[in-house]
């Protein structure tokens, strides 16, 4: 996971990390995300990639998002 830099964003957007995330499991690659946890690089996070519940998290109205960070993952048992 890293900074995915972005010049310009939606005005819904403003003041939120872009990252690139490495997804783990069947469905490896990288996916972009909004990141509302703060996670850093090499954290295991949660990704939610359903746009009508990204928004209501965000709380912003109609912002162009489809997947956010919204958990940092502490353990994963079995």
């Amino acid at each position: 996971m890293g900074p995915a830099p972005s010049n310009v964003k939606h005005p819904a957007l403003a003041g939120l990390k872009l990252v690139f995330v490495k997804r783990e499991g069947k469905g490896r690659g990288v996916v972009v995300a909004w990141d509302l946890v703060d996670a850093g690089r090499g954290d295991r996070v949660l990704v939610m990639r359903e746009g009508g519940a990204a928004v209501r998290l965000l709380g912003r109205g109609a912002a162009p998002v489809r997947t956010v960070l919204v958990a940092n993952v502490e353990r994963v048992d079995g």
